[in-house]
Formats: structure tokens, C-alpha cells, sequence
């Protein structure tokens, strides 16, 4: 991929990691919520 594609891939996981964030603030979050901010923060490592 080049480094454009690479940038704009990382923007949208850093906000998809704030919106799973925000939702798990909430009481009502479903538990499948952590696993996929897992997920999230596994594709930013990479």
C-alpha cells in the first residue's frame, strides 16, 4: 500500500477506536464492544 492509503486507513481506525470508546463509556454497551476495540488497536499496531 502507499503511504497515502496507509494515512488514510489509520485516520479512520483512530475514529472507528474513539466511537468504540465513547460506546463503551456507556452503561449500556454490549460486551462485544472491548473485543472489537481489541481488534481495532491490533490493526493500528501493524
Amino acid at each position: 500500500m502507499d503511504a497515502a492509503r496507509d494515512s488514510a486507513l489509520h485516520i479512520q481506525l483512530l475514529d472507528r477506536r474513539q466511537k468504540l470508546e465513547d460506546a463503551i463509556a456507556r452503561p449500556e454497551a454490549p460486551a462485544h464492544l472491548e473485543h472489537l476495540l481489541r481488534e481495532v488497536d491490533s490493526a493500528l499496531e501493524r
